[in-house]
């Protein structure tokens, strides 16, 4: 999906964005052992078969497309699996559980399965790949990816995937609504209640918000909302904490927005419905995901396509801590063509390969491409995206969602207050309740 609406962000705001996100802390010695050596035989592996389970996500999609690239350069052969998210993730964990899989690759976001696969073994390590100087391109570079990009990647400080895109969560709104309800958009989440109360108009089918509300899916939303309001998931000795004052507040404002000023049958939400109504033109405000932009500026699919404002997720009283994170490649611990399965991993992230997302309006983890001449003279990218992302990047929160084991259960039960808020019933109750639920489940896990 590539952008239909063209317009810039100044040279001065990507410049001063990528060097303050370049720094690549403590992979910035891997950089110099790579470029060091000489030329590289990429079809070195020609003739083997690798794997991958690839989930039906914008960034994942575009590498996916562009498999058979790969398959010509190195004379690799890719079998390539799309599955949409929950099918991807449950088909995932089936085959590395049994533990007779074939598997050689899959596609990973670390905030959500990253602690359970890491503990099940089933991530490979990757840091003795990109060190191998007999095994890594001296083009890839990875010094030009940035340290938020590579730390997005790892669990337990252990490097398991490469990063293919950097995405946020966002606040999209309606720029003709706005207008018509004589409001500015909201910088805080006390504004964004008030903006959405006067954008609402449930006779004409208008709504202010539009929210993820099916169970375990709303969970990574209302991540923005506990965040800003200075809850956090676990504390500090990894006890659950979804039941203090922080996130009671933010169940409880995360369910009044849907119920007050949201459309009828928003508790089965997913980002599907949040998005078919957002472009539909019937809806004032959603926080989701960057990467669903490309859909919004699509005049063939959105009636809101050039009337859409990006904007930082509204603060609250914790500060303002947006979801940063990025979906990457990762390698099955159990495959048997691991270098093979690397040079895979290297070309998904390259520079070429990046671009080419980066121009069809993903966020680049490279820091290069943002001021590459390809990228700034062929993006169509809001400026205000563009400009929302890299300062969303700088203060962001990868915990969308607990950093546990158990996380499919942990987010049905974090889900379930949510629930209870949309319904205007007891939080607070709900909260305790779920809090003992989620310490049971992790005690059980450990």
């Amino acid at each position: 999906m590539a952008w239909q609406a063209k317009s810039g962000v100044s040279r001065r705001t990507v410049l001063k964005a990528a060097a303050g996100l370049a720094a690549v802390g403590p992979l910035g010695s891997l950089a110099t052992k790579v470029q060091a050596q000489g030329s590289f035989n990429w079809r070195k592996y020609a003739g083997t078969t690798l794997r991958i389970l690839v989930n039906r996500v914008t960034p994942c999609e575009l590498v996916g497309q562009r498999i058979p690239e790969f398959e010509a350069k190195t004379g690799i052969k890719v079998k390539a699996e799309f599955y949409p998210e929950e099918l991807f993730r449950q088909k995932t964990v089936v085959e590395m559980t049994s533990g007779a899989s074939d598997l050689d690759l899959f596609m990973t976001l670390i905030g959500n399965e990253g602690v359970k696969f890491y503990k099940s073994g089933w991530y490979e390590p990757i840091k003795r790949f990109v060190e191998d100087r007999t095994l890594a391109d001296p083009a890839w570079d990875p010094g030009d990816i940035t340290q938020g990009a590579w730390e997005s990647q790892k669990v337990s400080d252990t490097l398991v995937s490469v990063p293919i895109e950097v995405g946020i969560h966002c606040m999209m709104s309606n720029k003709k609504l706005v207008e018509q309800a004589g409001i500015a958009p909201p910088k805080t989440l006390a504004e964004l209640e008030a903006a959405a109360k006067k954008v609402t108009r449930k006779d004409a089918g208008i709504y202010g918000v539009a929210l993820r509300g099916r169970r375990a899916t709303s969970a990574g939303i209302y991540s923005n909302f506990l965040h800003n309001m200075g809850g956090e998931w676990l504390d500090k000795q990894g006890n659950p904490t979804i039941n203090t004052p922080e996130a009671i507040a933010a169940f409880e404002l995360y369910g009044r927005l849907i119920r007050e000023y949201g459309s009828p049958g928003a508790v089965n939400h997913h980002f599907t419905e949040v998005n078919s109504l957002f472009m539909a033109g019937k809806v004032g405000f959603t926080i989701e995901g960057s990467v669903f932009a490309t859909l919004y500026e699509d005049p063939e699919k959105s009636k809101v396509a050039g009337q859409v404002g990006y904007h930082m997720t509204p603060a609250g009283p914790g500060g303002n801590h947006p979801v940063v994170n990025g979906w990457g490649v990762a390698m099955y611990s159990r495959s048997t063509k691991k270098e093979a399965a690397w040079y895979f991993m290297q070309w998904a992230s390259s520079k070429e390969t990046l671009l080419e997302l980066a121009v069809a309006g993903q966020g680049s983890p490279r820091a290069s491409i943002w001021n590459h001449p390809r990228f700034r003279s062929a993006t169509k990218a809001p400026k205000d995206w563009q400009e929302t992302l890299l300062q969303s990047i700088k203060v962001g929160n990868p915990l969308f969602a607990p950093p546990v084991i158990p996380i499919a259960q942990v987010r049905d039960i974090i889900g379930d207050v949510i629930h209870v808020a949309i319904a205007g019933g007891n939080v607070k109750e709900a909260a305790n309740k779920a809090n003992d639920l989620m310490k049971k489940a992790l005690a059980e896990a450990s």
